[in-house]
């Protein structure tokens, strides 16, 4: 539009692309904040057999060196794990 001299419709282009791109960073960053909010709401938690008893479920902070941690399809693995 600028190159034939058309500069009412540039601005209004730009504009119009600035405001969404506003609108799209707005929106990113409220998704990031609640995703997080919802990670903190669920703390991760792993399946672990300890002393070779029965497979239980713990939080992932009270893992300790000799677990060992059950692993299949879909799950998170809950630590550094060897």
């Amino acid at each position: 539009s600028t190159c034939i001299g058309q500069y009412d419709d540039a601005i209004s282009i730009t504009l119009a692309v600035l405001i969404v791109t506003g609108v799209a960073l707005v929106q990113e960053m409220r998704s990031e904040e609640s995703l997080k909010a919802l990670a903190s709401l669920v703390p991760p938690k792993g399946t672990v057999i300890r002393d070779g008893g029965a497979p239980h479920s713990i939080l992932a902070r009270e893992l300790v060196p000799g677990d060992i941690v059950i692993v299949a399809a879909g799950f998170r693995v809950p630590a550094d794990c060897r």
